[in-house]
C-alpha cells in the first residue's frame, strides 16, 4: 500500500505582515502562478491529492484561488488541515 506522501502535494497559506504567502511543497507561489505551478507539481509526481493548510487569517480570496488551481488541475480530493 502507498504511503500517504507518496499520494499527496502540500499548500500552504500564511500571511507574513499583510502579505499572504503561499507555498507549494515549501517552495513560495505568487497567486496568480498557481494553477501552472501546481500542474507542474502534479506531472512530475504523479500526485493528485492535495493537503491544504491556510491560516485563518489568510483572505479567503486567496483561498479560493489555491481551491480554484486545484480543481482547474483535476485534483481528486482537498484534505484541509
Amino acid at each position: 500500500m502507498k504511503d500517504i506522501r507518496d499520494k499527496v502535494f502540500v499548500v500552504t497559506a500564511n500571511m507574513d505582515g499583510e502579505r499572504p504567502v503561499v507555498k507549494i511543497e515549501k517552495k513560495e507561489v505568487p497567486v496568480d502562478k498557481l494553477l501552472d505551478e501546481m500542474k507542474q507539481v502534479i506531472s512530475s509526481t504523479g500526485r493528485k491529492e492535495m493537503v491544504l493548510d491556510a491560516d485563518k487569517d489568510v483572505p479567503w480570496g486567496v483561498v479560493t484561488a489555491i481551491l480554484d488551481a486545484a480543481k482547474g488541475n483535476g485534483v481528486h480530493e482537498i484534505i484541509k488541515n
